[in-house]
């Protein structure tokens, strides 16, 4: 081979070696980039009370092993923790333990707004809940009684 036919098969594998490299260094950014690119998390908006009247607006990062009504459930500052809460037809069903009657202050006017209304304003900033319904137990009237409140028109078992 001469001197010429080597220089170009020199100048061939340069360019050879300068194409494989610039294609493996534009394949590893774009899968660095794309596995340290912030997943898009979703931010739930959640309420605090602060007294007899007023609500803090507060937001948490959903939760992918929960739904997000439990989520909220699990920030907002309650006296004892909801049994359960099922959602159907745009409805909350929230099941509180009998232990509820231990925390008799809830049941007053300052104490009705403290508990509920930060559940209520924060559920239903989903797009998939419209109204909450409660129980004890499993009894809505037991609840509402308790509660000194009527029970809300979509309430199907509430008696009073």
């Amino acid at each position: 081979m001469n001197r010429d036919g080597l220089s170009y098969s020199i100048t061939i594998l340069i360019v050879a070696i300068i194409t494989i490299s610039s294609a493996l260094l534009y394949t590893n950014y774009h899968t660095t980039k794309e596995m340290n690119a912030p997943t898009k998390q979703k931010t739930l908006t959640f309420y605090q009370s602060v007294d007899c009247d007023h609500l803090i607006k507060h937001s948490v990062l959903a939760q992918k092993s929960i739904s997000d009504a439990e989520t909220i459930l699990a920030e907002i500052d309650t006296p004892l923790k909801y049994q359960s809460i099922e959602i159907k037809n745009k409805v909350a069903y929230i099941d509180w333990p009998e232990d509820i009657y231990q925390h008799s202050w809830i049941s007053t006017s300052c104490g009705s707004y403290t508990f509920l209304e930060p559940i209520q304003h924060s559920l239903t900033e989903l797009d998939h809940i419209d109204s909450i319904i409660h129980s004890i137990d499993g009894n809505e009237s037991d609840f509402y009684t308790f509660m000194q409140l009527s029970c809300p028109d979509q309430a199907t078992h509430c008696n009073i």
